[in-house]
């Protein structure tokens, strides 16, 4: 099972705005600033849930269908992984 994690190269600057924050990459210049429900996905990645259970907990979260967030989660890792602020074990 490929479980998601946060890059040992990044972290993160606390809170700026309510459910807001930067996260940094040590070998990149710039940051990327996470909003919404993004922050919430981005709290949930810990290294020991896989994609399947990140949809899961995070439809319960935000109190959505898994259905119906499925393709924008599997999107959303998809890019973190590209920009290397995420890892799959």
């Amino acid at each position: 099972m490929i479980v998601y994690k946060i890059s040992e190269k990044c972290f993160t600057k606390e809170k700026v705005a309510e459910n807001a924050l930067y996260v940094i990459h040590v070998e990149y210049d710039g940051f990327k600033k996470l909003e919404g429900k993004l922050v919430t996905l981005w709290n949930l990645i810990d290294g020991k849930r896989s994609e399947e259970d990140l949809i899961l907990k995070f439809s319960d979260v935000i109190g959505e269908a898994p259905e119906e967030i499925k393709t924008d989660v599997e999107d959303i890792l998809s890019t973190l992984l590209e920009q290397e602020l995420i890892v799959a074990t």
